[in-house]
């Protein structure tokens, strides 16, 4: 069996595959491994923001859950916090290695520009126009690494950004050594931040909602002791592992006045011994003790081309003993509501890996080529499929019904949830190389656009937090540190730990290496 004919075997399967196709039973659930990736890593290069597929691993990263010492400022926790900037750090013996850093906050972005309502309106001598102006930070990370051996020294250096792969490109750290643009690989360690209950406390205890880390203690707490880095460098999980698989496809609604004509599809399995996950499915019920799972689709009375696509039902474990269809007048699956829905239910076998890969190409097709939060202008629309795909493994497996303890957030098996995955917070490697020569030195610049942290109410609301990690996660031997700001003539600093005051001209200050934590907030001048 060859690895394309098991790829397309979700949206396309032949008898003869059918038959092909190895048959696996199980007497129990299995208890999921974690086996170790024998895939290769797939580079991709592309100038200055040169990625190569990341790797993501067993690790539970903790939020600090708005508890920590300070966000922004020394005990103060924001509702939206982006995260300091962090240092430059060798994955190589970096002893012999002096740095000296240079950290330039330029904000330009605050300077109000004049905006037409559309360029075509000014291109027609329309007049009306609007003044905006961006709450964000162009930073420029500047490190002068100086050996002091005798022999030259080829470094490995990792610089860490917290972001999100929906973040806009331009939040990825344009990396040059001496002026050069330097070519990178991205290693995406795993969500960086943990969940809480919903909003009320109803279920104390549960994982529903994210919560993001919400200040600086939740990144000592998450980068201090290294293991979060090296899990950037983990192989994905590999779900090579057979599955069983019920496509429901081909929706026949006979004559209705219904205006959601819908399909459920029940069945009966037990959760102890298998894991049931979906795909285009528009929710369901389980009944853990009765073993009694639904999934229904709707949508059914659509025109051709918004009619919704197959339902599939993955099952990990035992198969299924038999199923029923019934249509539905709506979604709610209510009693006296049946109407007269057929399918084509199709029956085969495959692996998770197959069914996700095909799952996430699809999206990641789907999602290129159009102008939503995976268009060109984000970071998802430049990395590697692969490590696409990497994300949503670990999220199925970390979190998701793989887990040996699922969040409530993931444990009804829709694999729709998977691409959470990519607007989740967390940090990754731009690795790459650089050479110093003996009793020489070299340059390394890190230049990016920076988020602002913020509140949305409250005594905070229009400040905007910037801040900054002295040693933070870094090997190296940090002889001198310096910060500026530059074009500030529309902003003013409310508040800073840095030394600025604008009002003195003092916009370059000398920081103490031995001071972990700098932060800044500032507001638009009026």
């Amino acid at each position: 069996m060859t690895n394309e004919t098991i790829y397309d075997a979700i949206t396309d399967v032949s008898d003869e595959w059918i038959e092909e196709a190895e048959r696996h039973t199980f007497r129990k659930r299995p208890q999921w491994k974690r086996f170790a990736a024998v895939a290769a890593v797939v580079a991709l290069i592309f100038g200055a923001l040169g990625a190569a597929a990341g790797r993501l691993a067993n690790l539970s990263a903790g939020a600090s859950g708005g508890k920590g010492n300070a966000g922004g400022e020394d005990g103060y926790s924001y509702m939206n916090y982006i995260g300091p900037v962090l240092p430059l750090t060798a994955a190589s013996d970096a002893a012999g290695i002096a740095a000296e850093r240079s950290v330039d906050y330029d904000f330009s972005p605050y300077i109000s520009r004049e905006v037409p309502f559309s360029p075509e309106a000014r291109a027609e001598g329309d007049p009306y126009s609007y003044f905006a102006y961006q709450s964000e930070a162009i930073v420029t990370d500047d490190y002068t690494l100086r050996n002091e051996t005798d022999e030259e020294r080829t470094l490995s250096l990792l610089y860490p950004v917290e972001l999100r792969f929906t973040d806009s490109l331009n939040r990825l750290p344009t990396i040059t050594v001496d002026g050069e643009v330097r070519e990178t690989a991205l290693h995406a360690a795993p969500y960086s931040g943990g969940f809480a209950d919903a909003w009320g406390g109803s279920n104390p205890g549960a994982r529903l909602n994210l919560e993001q880390i919400s200040d600086w203690q939740g990144y000592v707490n998450l980068l201090e002791d290294g293991s979060y880095q090296a899990a950037a460098f983990e192989p994905y999980p590999a779900l090579d592992v057979p599955v069983t698989v019920y496509r429901v496809d081909d929706y026949a609604v006979a004559p209705t006045d219904a205006v959601n004509p819908s399909l459920q599809i029940a069945f009966t399995v037990d959760p102890d011994r298998t894991a049931v996950m979906t795909y285009g499915s528009n929710g369901g019920t389980n009944d853990a003790r009765t073993g009694r799972y639904t999934r229904i689709v709707g949508g059914l009375a659509n025109t051709r081309a918004y009619r919704p696509g197959p339902m599939y039902i993955i099952l990990y474990g035992d198969d299924i003993g038999g199923y029923t269809l019934q249509g539905y007048a709506n979604m709610g699956g209510n009693e006296g509501e049946e109407i007269d829905v057929a399918a084509e239910v199709t029956r085969y076998e495959t692996t998770l890996d197959a069914i996700l890969r095909r799952i996430v190409a699809e999206r990641f097709d789907e999602r290129r080529n159009t102008e939503d939060i995976f268009g060109g202008d984000s970071i998802a629309a430049v990395v590697p499929e692969e490590t696409l795909y990497g994300m949503a493994a670990d999220l199925l497996v970390r979190y998701g019904v793989l887990s040996d303890d699922p969040a409530e957030r993931y444990d009804f098996g829709m694999l729709e949830d998977v691409f959470e995955a990519y607007s989740m917070q967390r940090v990754i490697y731009l690795a790459f190389d650089a050479t110093v020569p003996a009793r020489g030195s070299v340059r390394v610049s890190a230049s990016m656009h920076k988020d602002n942290s913020c509140d949305y109410i409250g005594k905070k609301k229009n400040v905007d937090g910037y801040d900054l990690a002295t040693r933070l996660g870094s090997t190296l031997n940090f002889t001198e540190q310096r910060a500026s700001v530059s074009h500030t003539e529309e902003i003013r600093i409310v508040e800073n730990n840095f030394g600025f005051d604008l009002d003195a001209g003092i916009t370059q200050v000398a920081l103490d290496p031995a001071a972990e934590h700098y932060w800044m907030q500032i507001a638009k001048a009026p």
